[in-house]
């Protein structure tokens, strides 16, 4: 049976659709106030010209220890009332303007986890569509297991190792941290090494503290690294 992306769900929204906006909410989330949609036709009104508003997200309190929602305080929950980089964007809460979401749409190849949000916003940035991101967030309540993040990190970072083997996709990839990275390292014989020393002295250490109560998120950048770098 033919995979269907989350993607292709995504740009049916079109199809069904009637009006200047639209919401996107990921299925895993709740809205906790009952400002929630004035906030953000305020900021339309507000912002005038903008295309793209991001709402931002927290975590639920009862998951926050797993390491998958250490990742997302860590590493993508952004802070402060309001900024126009579109770095921060997320899938999980945002609204676009219709004709915006019909010139870029989801792309359906991407039919594994992982990157799809990143290409969807990178487009649009260089695209140079008027953004902004707000604290309008919903919760997030991600119960995903240790084991069950690492499965889908390696998914997600196969995904990458497949998007880098199109030239057409440099100019949206090029900046993602661990590419560069592992391109660095490669490029300067360094990534055998690092790949000898992970397997030999790293990989048991890394995972072990992963998939513990206490995991650390500087040891999935580990992690992820190693995985890129044997693909490469």
């Amino acid at each position: 049976m033919k995979k269907i992306s989350a993607d292709l769900i995504r740009n049916l929204f079109l199809k069904h659709a009637k009006g200047d906006y639209l919401l996107f909410l990921d299925c895993d989330v709740k809205i906790n106030t009952s400002d929630f949609l004035k906030n953000y036709l305020r900021e339309i009104k507000q912002n005038s010209g903008v295309e793209v508003v991001y709402g931002n997200f927290k975590i639920d309190n009862s998951h926050s220890n797993t390491l998958r929602n250490k990742y997302s305080i860590e590493r993508e929950i952004f802070s402060g009332e309001r900024t126009s980089d579109f770095s921060v964007f997320k899938t999980v809460n945002f609204i676009v303007q219709r004709n915006i979401f019909r010139e870029f749409p989801f792309d359906e190849t991407l039919v594994h986890y992982g990157y799809e949000d990143y290409i969807f916003a990178k487009k649009m940035e260089l695209a140079h569509v008027k953004f902004s991101a707000i604290n309008n967030p919903v919760i997030h309540i991600d119960d995903t297991s240790n084991e069950i993040f690492l499965a889908k990190t390696e998914t997600a970072i196969g995904s990458l190792f497949q998007l880098s083997q199109d030239v057409e996709n440099e100019k949206y990839i090029k900046d993602i941290k661990v590419l560069r990275v592992a391109r660095n390292m490669r490029n300067t014989g360094l990534s055998k090494i690092f790949i000898f020393l992970y397997e030999k002295f790293l990989k048991k250490n890394v995972l072990k503290n992963l998939l513990s109560e206490n995991s650390k998120v500087k040891y999935l950048d580990i992690y992820k690294l190693a995985l890129l770098l044997k693909k490469m």
